[in-house]
């Protein structure tokens, strides 16, 4: 589609420099566990590649910088990568807690929202998509200037996609199919979700009956 199109690589190791070069991009070692390094250094290769035009910005950055605790770095990486570089779409793969998560998360979603459309969230499953244990939940997006039409959403579990309208949310929550998901937003309201005294006992049955027959259950 863009035959002509640079593609640039940035990368904290060198591990796959060599083959991403054979395979015609440009590649770039940066300190990403530093995040004044990796603007330092991405702002020289934008001076060096003398930009004629945006770019679109593909993204899995560290999700942490290798200490001790979640510091949940690649916040601040993709923030940052956004404001040097006023990308015209972003490709990310990210920790889910981006697309619901609280404080630097939700402060980096709602600037992302403001700016583009969400196109598509695919919540990875480790075993299909990442082929082994990574230890956190993720999800991949795309996210395009001008873009005004609904998200395709992909579900972990059950892998059916299903239509999320995001300019009614500010998060994301996987409801795995278009019903479940459906259902959830009709039911999330103070007024539909009234406590009532209940028969445990009827309950945990049912709940456990479920439980054996699916892999995703919900009880409201």
């Amino acid at each position: 589609r863009w035959p002509n199109a640079k593609i640039v690589c940035i990368d904290h190791w060198p591990f796959y420099a060599e083959h991403l070069k054979n395979l015609g991009a440009e590649f770039y070692q940066v300190n990403m566990h530093n995040a004044d390094e990796f603007e330092t250094g991405v702002e020289k290769i934008i001076k060096d590649l003398k930009l004629k035009s945006r770019p679109v910005l593909l993204t899995n950055p560290p999700y942490t910088d290798g200490t001790q605790g979640a510091n949940e770095i690649y916040t601040t990486i993709i923030d940052r990568a956004i404001n040097l570089l006023d990308p015209i779409a972003i490709c990310s793969v990210t920790p889910e807690n981006l697309i619901n998560g609280g404080q630097k998360k939700e402060a980096l979603r709602k600037k992302i929202l403001k700016n583009y459309g969400l196109k598509n969230v695919d919540f990875l499953e480790q075993n299909r998509d990442w082929k082994g244990d990574i230890s956190v939940d993720t999800i991949s997006l795309v996210a395009e200037e001008d873009y005004a039409g609904l998200t395709e959403v992909r579900g972990r579990f059950l892998n059916t996609t299903y239509n999320v309208d995001m300019s009614k949310f500010t998060e994301l929550i996987n409801g795995e199919t278009q019903d479940i998901h459906d259902w959830l937003i009709f039911a999330q309201t103070t007024e539909k979700l009234k406590l009532r005294p209940i028969d445990c006992t009827k309950v945990c049955k049912s709940a456990a009956a479920f439980a054996t027959t699916s892999r995703v259950g919900w009880l409201v």
